[in-house]
């Protein structure tokens, strides 16, 4: 894949699978599925809602 294409893709958060809620320093989420949580902290947090927004690949790996 060029740069130029990788800059189109985004990423789908599938929202039926998963609850999650973002607090100041950590992101818990929930699969609705099989009961499993997750917490995450650090820059986990800013990524998260990336992922969950359907940001660019681009825009994504930037901010790491």
């Amino acid at each position: 894949m060029d740069s130029k294409s990788n800059t189109r893709v985004a990423v789908r958060f599938n929202h039926d699978l998963f609850a999650h809620e973002v607090f100041e320093r950590e992101v818990v989420a929930l699969n609705t599925v099989d009961g499993t949580y997750y917490a995450f902290g650090g820059s986990a947090v800013s990524l998260w809602e990336d992922l969950v927004s359907s940001r660019s690949i681009a825009r994504i790996v930037s901010a790491l």
